[in-house]
């Protein structure tokens, strides 16, 4: 462990030094770098190991290949343990925490969502926690353009996890007491993501993560003399870079659509205005599954109830859908019965034809408006 990454009780200055932050993240990124061949590596030790016990008459082959899977994954987390006991006062000066796990960054929903055993650890910012979000902001407000970037393009990362995780669980089939307190934090994280956008303003994060892309696949490009091929050990930071890119320009969006107060409802539904919602080019095997799934989805924002505007935004969706199974169900009608597919929905024992599907479903939406329309007349009834 460096010298200049030692925990101090007291600190000279209250804004972290950028270089100090960034060699102590520099250490997480190394750490979790070599997580992916101690990954493999140990699934194959565990596969010799298992067939070895195996073969010596002690249990049978995929208990064994469990239990030694599970001693390496326990080593792994005591390695992630060791490096965040190193690091973590450094990282907690600029607000941010580790976690150990991968996958869903569910901050919000709850732990039960993250993957543990990995051993790799990911920076999080709580948005909810407003010293670590200002330690953040100031941090970040001290970076200049040619500092490296990753642990904010990996808190973007993080942040969008749980803000995703977070709407999801609103429509989720898990019952959840307080959505209202679960709202709040997302509008939190989504503040938090506004604040690291302007305290960057020296970096211009929406035009520099896609040029710190564009130009190390070009320098890739340059070093394997191919610009279509690269060499192995830059493929991993091409991808981290263009994911970086993406990941801010999904936060961009989830900005627009938070301020219409319809952001849960486009994670769950999806983008109101698609036009792969109106256009049904072709029909493939898939389309009755897709329309019983999209119409049960509409069906369930608007019985939530969230609010006027999540109400209007799931009506706008089964609008462009119901345009697109009708377009469908035309060209499926002008086919001979004969010629028209059939399919067998999840859970059903009878074998239905596209049309019947997508007639019942286009049914459905209608009925659910019309429903509306007159539980509105009836309010207005009685409010006069």
């Amino acid at each position: 462990m460096s010298e200049s990454l030692t925990p101090h009780n007291e600190r000279e200055c209250q804004v972290p030094l950028v270089s100090l932050v960034n060699e102590a993240y520099g250490e997480i990124l190394g750490h979790n770098k070599g997580k992916l061949g101690s990954l493999i590596t140990g699934m194959m030790r565990a596969v010799m190991a298992a067939e070895k016990a195996e073969a010596a008459g002690n249990s049978n082959f995929d208990e064994n290949f469990q239990n030694n899977l599970s001693e390496q994954s326990e080593r792994r987390e005591m390695e992630a343990d060791v490096q965040y006991l190193r690091y973590s006062d450094a990282l907690a000066d600029a607000g941010v925490r580790l976690v150990n796990g991968g996958g869903s960054m569910a901050i919000i929903s709850g732990p039960k969502d993250i993957a543990i055993g990995s051993g790799s650890l990911y920076p999080v910012v709580l948005g909810s926690s407003e010293e670590d979000a200002n330690k953040f902001i100031d941090y970040v407000s001290e970076l200049r353009p040619d500092d490296d970037i990753q642990l904010v393009a990996d808190v973007l990362e993080t942040t969008r996890q749980t803000i995703y995780s977070g709407c999801k669980s609103l429509y989720g089939d898990d019952i959840i007491d307080d959505k209202k307190k679960i709202y709040d934090l997302i509008g939190k994280e989504v503040e938090k993501f506004i604040r690291i956008d302007q305290a960057a303003d020296s970096i211009n994060l929406a035009e520099f993560l896609p040029r710190r892309y564009e130009e190390f696949k070009k320098a890739a490009a340059k070093r394997s003399g191919d610009s279509q091929k690269y060499f192995a050990k830059d493929w991993l930071e091409i991808y981290r870079r263009e994911d970086a890119a993406e990941t801010y320009r999904r936060l961009e969006k989830y900005v627009g659509h938070y301020v219409q107060n319809v952001l849960p409802e486009y994670l769950f539904l999806g983008d109101a205005d698609r036009e792969g919602l109106k256009d049904w080019s072709y029909i493939d095997g898939g389309i009755a599954e897709v329309a019983v799934w999209n119409t049960d989805r509409v069906m369930r924002v608007v019985k939530a109830s969230r609010s006027s505007e999540a109400v209007g935004y799931a009506l706008r969706y089964a609008s462009n859908f119901r345009g697109g199974m009708e377009s469908a169900l035309k060209d499926l009608l002008g086919r001979p019965e004969e010629d028209r597919p059939v399919c067998q929905l999840p859970g059903a024992e009878d074998l239905r034809t596209y049309d019947s599907v997508l007639k019942e479903c286009i049914d459905r939406l209608n009925n659910m408006e019309n429903n509306l329309k007159f539980n509105d007349i009836v309010a207005d009834f009685d409010q006069q």
